[in-house]
């Protein structure tokens, strides 16, 4: 697990590109004459709680200009500022966000700036920048100097203490011969930059076994941090997982017994903290550690299991994250919701389903809807079609999922076809799952695990959070279908008392937790920490 310094190396999320169209309210296009500028509003009520003088309503884009190519040896600028207004053209797309209050006296949002190593920095690579009540916020500049004939991505995440806001992502093409073209004017929206007391997120890139770490806090934003992994750090993390199923599948023999399963569990979480996260970002957590009140991990195509981390110092042992405060994952390029659907449920049954299945079902249906008969989804011609009627509430899926490295990836048996992430394309371009915020339960094997398809991220939870869903949950390795039931009714019960989705995350794995079986370590958890569900 040991790793050294290494350079940084981003990975690319969906970005918004040269003709695509200004998409200006939900499933509405605008497309005007170069250079004009569409003035962006909301509407509705203003917030509850605002203080006078506030703008009740002010709506933001995040805007940057980069020339689309260079010539090998010139400098580079990247334009980063945020605006009411979007400027609309051939070359720009922009998205209606949500309104957000901004004090009187303006609002500072943090920008930081990613670049490969064809692209030298020739400044500082994070900026503030103060967004006023009433007005576009002044341009910041970023300068490179071009050192490399090749196509470089430069990357754009906008933050504001430790909640993520928007992203963009540019191709700066460095040539030896041509002109400098035009730059490229690129919008994203921002969503609502009020830091959350005591939010922290832990920002990871990862590509070409290298990753970036980078910790955000309400209260400042620390410096990138880069690490390349060590060649045989794949093959431990392999090993652990397949020990990790032994402990859900095994039940007769255990690798293990009680008391050496703890030290093992432990000494993975420990080996994984210390061999992987970057020593200035285990001292920033710990100087954070007393403040934290929720902890978000922010990942593109990265398939760690990160619910195992488990920091621990000569002086400080507090247990397994997940064990300390409610820990949930965010997909880049994704809007976070902070309501989350359990009503109208649906049960998936699949081809290939635990013998407990049904008594799930039922379980869970007694909690979410008492009295109410069971809609069992068992085909997948029916599930695609309830992922694009816009119409779906709760799903939950209890199922053996597949997992491939053969280029076929995850995959759901139904009775007539396979179910598989690629078949959520459509919903996610549409956003269909958008108006409903629907809550999507895969209790399965490794149904969290992500394969690559084209530029995108192919994983359950990177569909289904594009497609507009509240919030998904799955598990990253087998899990033993009696504690996964036991999950699931404990989970569900909290939210249907009103806890938010982090809390209800964090008591379920506490009334599963057992040391010979890691089932309360397996759940990976996809949405906003402080969500809370309605119906």
């Amino acid at each position: 697990f040991d790793v050294e310094p290494g350079k940084l190396d981003d990975n690319g999320d969906e970005s918004l590109t040269t003709g695509d169209k200004a998409a200006l309210t939900d499933g509405e296009t605008n497309e005007q004459d170069p250079g004009l500028r569409t003035p962006v509003s909301g509407d509705g009520p203003p917030p509850s709680g605002e203080t006078p003088g506030d703008d009740p309503q002010p709506q933001r884009v995040l805007v940057g200009q980069m020339p689309a190519q260079v010539r090998d040896g010139s400098e580079v600028s990247l334009i980063v500022h945020i605006a009411r207004s979007v400027p609309v053209g051939p070359r720009t797309r922009s998205t209606l966000m949500k309104p957000w209050p901004i004090p009187a006296d303006g609002s500072d949002v943090t920008v930081v700036v990613h670049a490969d190593n064809g692209l030298i920095p020739l400044g500082p690579v994070q900026q503030v920048i103060r967004v006023p009540a009433s007005s576009d916020s002044d341009p910041v500049r970023f300068a490179f100097r071009a050192s490399q004939v090749d196509v470089s991505r430069v990357e754009v995440t906008t933050w504001a203490g430790g909640k993520y806001l928007a992203k963009l992502t540019f191709e700066v093409s460095v040539t030896d011969r041509g002109p400098n073209l035009e730059p490229t004017t690129k919008v994203a929206t921002v969503n609502d930059v009020d830091p959350e007391a005591g939010a922290v997120t832990l920002q990871i890139h990862h590509a070409d076994g290298r990753y970036t770490f980078q910790l955000h806090n309400d209260q400042c934003v620390y410096d990138p941090v880069m690490v390349a992994v060590e060649a045989g750090a794949d093959g431990v993390l392999s090993r652990a997982r397949e020990t990790l199923r032994r402990f859900a599948m095994d039940t007769k023999t255990p690798p293990y017994s009680p008391a050496v399963a703890r030290e093992w569990l432990q000494n993975t979480g420990v080996g994984l903290w210390n061999s992987i996260v970057p020593e200035a970002i285990r001292e920033q957590y710990l100087q954070l550690h007393s403040r934290i009140s929720t902890f978000s991990i922010a990942t593109g195509n990265d398939a760690l299991p990160w619910e195992l981390l488990y920091p621990m110092t000569k002086t400080h042992d507090a247990g397994f994250l997940v064990d300390q405060f409610p820990v949930t994952r965010t997909v880049f390029n994704t809007d976070r919701s902070r309501r989350i659907n359990l009503g109208g449920a649906r049960f998936v049954e699949a081809a290939r389903s635990p013998a407990n299945a049904s008594a799930e079902f039922k379980a869970i249906g007694r909690i979410v809807a008492p009295g109410q008969e069971l809609t069992v989804v068992n085909n997948l011609n029916d599930l695609l079609h309830l992922f694009a009627s816009g119409e779906a509430g709760l799903t939950h899926f209890a199922c053996h999922a597949t997992y491939r490295n053969d280029g076929s990836g995850a995959s759901i048996s139904m009775c007539d076809g396979d179910f598989t992430p690629m078949m959520l394309a459509t919903a996610k371009a549409k956003e269909t799952l958008t108006a409903g915020r629907p809550l999507v339960f895969i209790n399965a094997c490794r149904s969290a695990g992500a394969e690559p398809y084209f530029t995108e991220m192919m994983g359950w939870a990177q569909q289904f959070l594009g497609a507009g869903a509240g919030a998904f949950v799955g598990t990253l390795w087998d899990v033993r279908s009696t504690s996964a039931q036991n999950f699931a009714e404990e989970f569900y019960g909290r939210l249907m008392t009103g806890q938010t989705l982090g809390l209800a995350a964090m008591h379920a794995r506490k009334a599963v937790k057992n040391d010979m079986d890691p089932t309360w370590l397996a759940y990976t958890v996809y949405g906003d920490a402080n969500a809370l569900a309605f119906q």
